[in-house]
């Protein structure tokens, strides 16, 4: 779970790479870290994509009523909505992440020009990672994912990012004080 967490977060770097006018992401901003609030709307503003990469891979390999082989009903109700909310919060963690500033012309294309770009990245990254043989425990996971609301999902993915201390996960997380923020 969590390697495929970093995969989602690698892929939304990439949609900060584009929106960069820099050739690559330069080694000093790799520290840049989002807090816990950034790093959760980023992750429910791509979630619908990453839900339909991992349904469209896994479909063939699932029993025909699995909770992922009949996700985009899930998605589109209550995913997409979310992942509209969350967008303008999430862009501006992609600024974080990346070190970057977004040019306005790309900032003013908003939600559904954007995220088809992140979608695509995505999906390329994520076929990449499943085996047919992980499509049953994925299954099981969304399964338990889809009862909790959008904001719960991915507080706990983050959570499960933050404390597995994955030094490779493009996405650094500011560290919590003891004050809880």
């Amino acid at each position: 779970m969590v390697k495929m967490a970093r995969k989602f977060f690698a892929g939304a770097l990439a949609l900060s790479a584009l929106a960069s006018h820099q050739a690559a992401l330069a080694q000093d901003n790799a520290a840049s870290c989002a807090t816990v609030e950034q790093a959760e709307a980023l992750m429910i503003a791509v979630m619908p994509g990453i839900i339909r990469s991992v349904s469209d891979l896994c479909q063939p390999h699932l029993p025909a009523g699995a909770e992922l082989a009949t996700s985009s009903s899930h998605v589109d109700t209550v995913l997409v909505p979310a992942a509209r909310e969350a967008f303008p919060t999430a862009l501006d963690t992609f600024m974080v992440i990346g070190g970057t500033e977004m040019p306005a012309e790309l900032r003013s294309l908003g939600y559904d020009q954007l995220m088809p770009l992140l979608d695509g990245v995505l999906g390329q990254q994520i076929a990449g990672d499943i085996k047919p043989e992980s499509c049953g425990s994925i299954n099981r996971i969304y399964t338990s994912l889809k009862a909790m609301s959008p904001q719960q999902s991915a507080s706990l993915i983050v959570a499960l990012v933050e404390i597995s201390g994955d030094k490779e996960s493009p996405l650094k997380i500011c560290p919590i004080t003891a004050a809880g923020d």
